[in-house]
C-alpha cells in the first residue's frame, strides 16, 4: 500500500510517516488507547509500486496467557511513557504497580537492558526480568516486556509447619527432662552426705545419662531440617526445563532457518547499494543478524556492533555459496551464511556465538553448549560441568528418534534438568544444542536456616558442658566457684576469639569444599574438588614459591635488628629518642610506607637510581624487572620490620642478667666470648619467638605487594595471599580461594611444626 491507499486506519496515521525515515524492515510495540499492538514494515521498491508493507498482531490477553504459560512467569506489557502496565497475565500487577522502582528506571534510562532485579510490591518481593521494545528508529524504547515472579522464598517452597511441629515436641521433651533433671539434682544435693562413694558415683552416672539424653531431641531436630532443606534446595526447577525445551530451542532453530533462508534466497541476491558499507547494512537487516561482512573485488565492508578482525573474515570464505556453517577462527566461534548478489559480491551474515550464548544464558538463566557430535565446540558451563556432560544409550536414540529430547542429569554438581536438540546445520557432523537448567533457587535461605539449627546445637552444646562439670562435681562447691569465677574473666576474650577467629576460619573450611560465588545463587557441595584444580593450578605455586623466597628475607633482618639492638642496649643520653625513631616505621601505615618506597624505586626520579648514577650504574626498573622487584620489596619489608624486631631483641637483652657478665669479665673473656657464650643462648626465647612470628607474617605478606606491583611483572611478585585476594575479589571464585586459603594454612602449620621440632627444642626458657 502507499500513502493514499491505507486500508482504513489499523496502525494510525502517525505510523506511515516512518516509513519513508526509516526505509528498511523493522518492528515495533505500538499502543491505541490501551490496546497493545506488535506491528512489522517493510519498504516495497519505488519500481514495485512504492509504499510499504505492514503486518499488526494485536496483543491480546491470550496472548500473555501462552506467553505466561512458556516461561513459567507472570507476563506484563507496559507503555514507555509513565511506565504503567497495559496488559498483564495477572491482574494483581496491573492494580499493583509498585515493582516499577525508581532504581530499575534509572537502570533502564542508562540503556542496561534486557536485566533482571529485585523489587516488591503488595504482595511481597518479586524477582522481575525486563527486556524492551525499541522504537522504528531505534532511539528510544516504545514499550517494556516484564516477567514477573514471587522472590521463592523457604516459607513457601519447604513445609515449615512439619518443622515446626518436630521443634515443638523437641521442647517439649527438653522441657520435661530438665525438670525431672532438676529434681534429680535437688535430691542428690539434700542426700549426698548420707550416701557412701560408690552410691554417690551411680546416682552422678545417672545423672549425666539423664543430660544425655535431653540433647538427643534437639539434635534430632536440627539434623532433620538441615537433611530436609538440603534435600529440597537441590531439587530442579522443572519449570525451567519447559522454558529450556519451548523456548530456548526454538528461537534457536528460528535463527538457523532464517540464516539458511538468507543463504539460498533470491532477494538476497538482488541486494545493491552504492558502497559495500551500505550494501552490508541493508545484508544485516535482512538476515537479522549480529554481524554482515561484503567483500566485493577485494574491498571489505562491515556492519555490527563490532567489526571481525581480518583473520575472522579470512575464515569466513572456508563456507561454500549457498552454505550455513560454524567456522572457528581462533577463540571465536562464528555461525555464519555465505551468499553472492548479482553484482559478484560475496555476503556473509551470522553472529558470535561466544556472544550469543552467554548474552542468552544470562536472561534465561539457564546452561547453553553446542556440540559437534559429543564434542563440545561453544559453552557457558564450567568445566566440570562439561565433563558431567553425556548422552546415555536411551536419551540417543530418543534424540535421534525425534530431533529433541528431555532428561535428569547432575549439572555438575547440582540436580539439573537438560533438554538437547539436534540443529539443522550442513556438513558432515551432528549439531546439536543442549540446555541446561540447575537447581539455583533460594539456597541462602536454606544455608540461613541451616546456620541458625547448627549455631543452636553449638550452644546448647555449650551449655551441655557446663551442666555436666557441675553435675561432676556438684558435692564440691568450692571448686566450682573458683572454676566459674576464672572462666568468667576470660569469657569476653572466649568470645571474641570464637566469633571472630574460629568462626571465620571454620567458614573458610566450609567454603573450601563449595563452588561459592556472589554473582550466582547457586553454591553447590564440590567436594575435593577446588583442591584437584589447585594441584594442576601453576600460577598459585608460583606464588607459593615466591612466597617461599620471600621467606628468605627474614635471616638477614633477624641479623639487622639484633645488631640495632645491641647498639641501642647502651646508657647513653638521648638512647631513648634513638630508639623511638628506629620503632616509627612499625607503626607507619604499610600503604603509606609502600607509596614512598614505590617512589625511591622509581626509574626516572627515584633517589636509589640517582645515587647509582654518580657510579655509572643504572638506571634500573627495581620494580619493572622480573629478577629484581621481589628482592626490592623484601629490601622494603626489611627495613620496615627493623623496628619491632629491634624491640623484641632489647626486651630480651635487658632482661639477662648483670651477673653473667660481670662473672665473665672477671674470667679474661673477651666481647666476643661474652656475645657468643652468654648473649645468644640467653636470648634463644626471643630470637625463638622473632623467627616463628617473622615466619608467619611473611607467608600473610600482601599489602606492599599489592600497593608496589600487583604481583607483576608477569607474576615475579605474585605471594600467596595476593593469589587468593586476587581470585576472591577479581574472579569472585570465594570458594576456590577459601580451598587456596586452606593449602595455604596447611603449609604454614607444617613448616611451624617443623621450626618447633628443630629450633624450639634447643631453647631454654630458664626456671
Amino acid at each position: 500500500m502507499n500513502g493514499s491507499a491505507l486500508l482504513g486506519d489499523p496502525a494510525n496515521t502517525k505510523l506511515w510517516r516512518f516509513v519513508p525515515a526509516i526505509g528498511k524492515a523493522t518492528s515495533d510495540f505500538w499502543l491505541e488507547g490501551e490496546q497493545p499492538f506488535w506491528i512489522a514494515m517493510a519498504p516495497v521498491p519505488a519500481d514495485k509500486g512504492g509504499g510499504a508493507i505492514i503486518i499488526e498482531r494485536p496483543i491480546t490477553e491470550q496472548t500473555v496467557a501462552e506467553l505466561a504459560r512458556l516461561t513459567g512467569r507472570d507476563v506484563v506489557f507496559y507503555r514507555y511513557e509513565g511506565q504503567t502496565p497495559v496488559l498483564s497475565s495477572n491482574p494483581a500487577l496491573l492494580s499493583d504497580p509498585a515493582w516499577l522502582s525508581t532504581v530499575w528506571l534509572d537502570q533502564v534510562a542508562s540503556g542496561q537492558l534486557p536485566l533482571s532485579t529485585l523489587s516488591q510490591n503488595s504482595q511481597g518481593p518479586l524477582v522481575v526480568g525486563m527486556t524492551a521494545f525499541y522504537d522504528f528508529a531505534r532511539i528510544s524504547y516504545s514499550g517494556y516486556l516484564a516477567t514477573v515472579e514471587p522472590d521463592r522464598t523457604v516459607r513457601q517452597v519447604l513445609p515449615l509447619q512439619l518443622f515446626w511441629i518436630v521443634l515443638a515436641l523437641a521442647v517439649l521433651i527438653t522441657a520435661v527432662g530438665a525438670w525431672m533433671l532438676h529434681s534429680a539434682v535437688k535430691s542428690y544435693l539434700a542426700r549426698h552426705q548420707q550416701m557412701d562413694y560408690r552410691v554417690r558415683r551411680t546416682v552422678k552416672r545417672k545423672l549425666i545419662l539423664g543430660l544425655l539424653l535431653l540433647l538427643v531431641p534437639g539434635v534430632l531436630a536440627v539434623g532433620f531440617i538441615v537433611v530436609r532443606t538440603s534435600n529440597e534446595s537441590a531439587r530442579p526447577d522443572v519449570r525451567t526445563a519447559l522454558l529450556g525445551g519451548d523456548v530456548l530451542v526454538a528461537s534457536t532453530e528460528n535463527l538457523l532457518a532464517r540464516m539458511q533462508v538468507f543463504a539460498q534466497s533470491d532477494v538476497v541476491g538482488q541486494l545493491a547499494a552504492p558502497s559495500v558499507e551500505e550494501l552490508a547494512q541493508q545484508a544485516r537487516q535482512v538476515a537479522g543478524v549480529e554481524f554482515a561482512v561484503v567483500d566485493l573485488d577485494g574491498v571489505i565492508g562491515q556492519a555490527g556492533d563490532e567489526p571481525l578482525t581480518d583473520f575472522q573474515v579470512e575464515t569466513l570464505s572456508t563456507l561454500a555459496d549457498g552454505q550455513v556453517g560454524v567456522v572457528v577462527a581462533s577463540k571465536t566461534i562464528l555461525l555464519a551464511a555465505r551468499r553472492t548478489t548479482a553484482a559478484n559480491a560475496t555476503v556473509f551474515a551470522g553472529l558470535r556465538l561466544n556472544k550469543y550464548l552467554p548474552e542468552v544464558s544470562n536472561i534465561s538463566g539457564a546452561g547453553l553448549t553446542i556440540l559437534r557430535g559429543q564434542e563440545p565446540v561453544v559453552t557457558t558451563l564450567a568445566q566440570r560441568e562439561i565433563e558431567g556432560l553425556h548422552f546415555t544409550p536411551a536419551v540417543e536414540e530418543e534424540l535421534q528418534r525425534t530431533g529433541r529430547v528431555s532428561f535428569a542429569q547432575d549439572v555438575g554438581w547440582n540436580p539439573g534438568r537438560l533438554t538437547a536438540a539436534l540443529l539443522n546445520i550442513p556438513g558432515p557432523d551432528q549439531w546439536r544444542l543442549v540446555v541446561s537448567q540447575r537447581s539455583i533457587t533460594w539456597s541462602n535461605d536454606v544455608r540461613g536456616y541451616q546456620g541458625l539449627g547448627l549455631a543452636a546445637v553449638a550452644a546448647v552444646l555449650v551449655l551441655a558442658g557446663v551442666v555436666l562439670i557441675t553435675l561432676l562435681n556438684v558435692d564440691k562447691p568450692l571448686l566450682l566457684r573458683r572454676l566459674f569465677t576464672g572462666y568468667l574473666f576470660i569469657l569476653p576474650a572466649v568470645i571474641w576469639l570464637v566469633w571472630w577467629q574460629l568462626g571465620p576460619a571454620l567458614f573458610t573450611l566450609y567454603l573450601s569444599f563449595h563452588k561459592w560465588s556472589v554473582l550466582v545463587d547457586a553454591k553447590p557441595f564440590v567436594g575435593l574438588y577446588n583442591f584437584q584444580l589447585i594441584w594442576g593450578d601453576d600460577v598459585f605455586w608460583n606464588a607459593m614459591k615466591n612466597t617461599f623466597v620471600y621467606v628468605t628475607e627474614i635471616p638477614l633482618g633477624m641479623i639487622l635488628a639484633l645488631l640495632l639492638a645491641l647498639a641501642l642496649n647502651r646508657p647513653l643520653k638521648g638512647i631513648r629518642a634513638l630508639r623511638t625513631i628506629y620503632y616509627m616505621p612499625a607503626v607507619t601505615s604499610v600503604v603509606v610506607v609502600s607509596l614512598m618506597w614505590k617512589l625511591l624505586y622509581n626509574k626516572d626520579l627515584g633517589i636509589f637510581n640517582y645515587l647509582l648514577s654518580f657510579f655509572n650504574l643504572g638506571p634500573y626498573g627495581f620494580l619493572q624487572s622480573t629478577t629484581m622487584v621481589l628482592p626490592s620489596i623484601m629490601a622494603m619489608t626489611i627495613w620496615l620490620g627493623l623496628g619491632s624486631r629491634m624491640i623484641l631483641f632489647l626486651a630480651g637483652l635487658q632482661s639477662i642478667p648483670d651477673e653473667y657478665y660481670e662473672a665473665a669479665d672477671v674470667d679474661g673473656a673477651s666481647g666476643f666470648r661474652k656475645f657468643w657464650h652468654i648473649t645468644l643462648p640467653l636470648l634463644a626465647p626471643t630470637t625463638f619467638f622473632v623467627l616463628i612470628t617473622s615466619v608467619i607474617g611473611s607467608f600473610q605478606v600482601f599489602g606492599p605487594v599489592y600497593v608496589l606491583t600487583q604481583g607483576g611483572p608477569n607474576g615475579a611478585s605474585d605471594v600467596a595471599v595476593h593469589r587468593i585476594y586476587f581470585e576472591a575479589w577479581q574472579n569472585l571464585r570465594f570458594g576456590y580461594a577459601s580451598a587456596e586459603t586452606v593449602v595455604l594454612f596447611a603449609i604454614l602449620f607444617v613448616v611451624t611444626i617443623v621450626q618447633f621440632r628443630y629450633f624450639g627444642r634447643n631453647v631454654n626458657y630458664g626456671g
